[in-house]
């Protein structure tokens, strides 16, 4: 969780990871030696790092890892490194200073996606289809109907077409995910290289 230890640019990224791209609080740590791919994850990030003036191959990560892993509390410790890589998401104010961010991201679990498609909200998910960062998490916890999983599909097709920075957390296993790769879309396409780049986290889960 945030700490009173950080210095205030630290805990400005922290709220914005929390109030303005939409973490929950109890994915929001300080210590990022605990995360077991830490140095995978850093290269990653300055591989990403001019991503937004030069497009490129490979701008979409997956996490796999089982249920209490950890897999979220990275994604909101990716999401406060390109934050923090990238001054230029800070709102200035000229005598205050940095007062607030606003980054282009968004935290979405895959679940409130599909209750978006069961819903009908057609506007709000094509907002979110162009996010210029996404960290959705937990795909594959629930199995929908065929519609929203194809409209799903539809979206991750999208993202992959535009080159749009996607960070995507699952608990099925690299194994489980080849062999359902043939008749899965969407796990099809996190095979693609030229897009995605896998990283796996292993352990017992670290709930209590």
């Amino acid at each position: 969780m945030v700490d009173d230890h950080q210095d205030s640019s630290q805990k400005l990224i922290w709220q914005a990871v929390k109030e303005k791209v939409g973490f929950p609080r109890r994915y929001l740590f300080a210590n990022p030696k605990k995360i077991t791919i830490r140095k995978q994850i850093e290269d990653k990030i300055q591989s990403l790092i001019s991503f937004r003036e030069h497009p490129q191959e490979n701008t979409a990560c997956l996490i796999s890892g089982p249920v209490g892993s950890g897999k979220s509390t990275l994604l909101a410790y990716i999401c406060f490194r390109l934050i923090q890589c990238f001054e230029s998401y800070y709102v200035h104010d000229p005598e205050q200073g940095k007062i607030a961010i606003a980054p282009p991201m968004l935290y979405l679990r895959v679940a409130d996606f599909f209750d978006m498609v069961f819903r009908k909200q057609t506007e709000k998910i094509e907002e979110i289809k162009s996010e210029r960062v996404l960290f959705l998490d937990d795909y594959g916890v629930e199995y929908p109907a065929e519609y929203p999983l194809a409209k799903f599909e539809n979206f991750i097709e999208f993202r992959y077409a535009e080159n749009l920075l996607t960070f995507i957390t699952t608990n099925i296993s690299p194994v489980e995910m080849e062999a359902r790769r043939a008749t899965d879309r969407v796990i099809d396409r996190f095979f693609d290289s030229k897009w995605m780049t896998i990283f796996i986290m292993s352990g017992h889960s670290q709930r209590s």
